[in-house]
């Protein structure tokens, strides 16, 4: 991580062909193309046991760059949380400097 830069984890789905993850999976590779930003991801169960993760979705240019995306230290308190993925997950987070927030 790099002293003044913003932290984001990102929660959700990669890698199938279902609406919130293909939107999650365009989000990821537009935020790791940002200076400024720490960019985390950690992955949500998937919403039935059915699905499993389908290559070549994307340009495989864009699923490297998703894959490169790290998942969290277990010390993190971001910035920021963004979650996508279904149920929604309204529990609250530590993020924005360790104050609760559920937003």
């Amino acid at each position: 991580m790099q002293p003044g830069n913003k932290t984001l984890l990102v929660e959700g789905w990669r890698g199938i062909a279902h609406s919130c993850a293909l939107v999650n999976q365009f989000q990821l590779v537009e935020f790791s193309r940002m200076t400024g930003l720490d960019l985390f991801y950690r992955d949500v169960p998937y919403l039935t046991e059915h699905w499993k993760p389908i290559p070549g979705l994307l340009p495989a240019e864009s699923e490297a760059a998703i894959r490169a995306v790290p998942t969290p230290p277990t010390d993190l308190v971001p910035d920021a949380v963004l979650r996508i993925a279904y149920p929604h997950d309204f529990s609250p987070t530590t993020a924005i400097k360790g104050q609760v927030n559920n937003v």
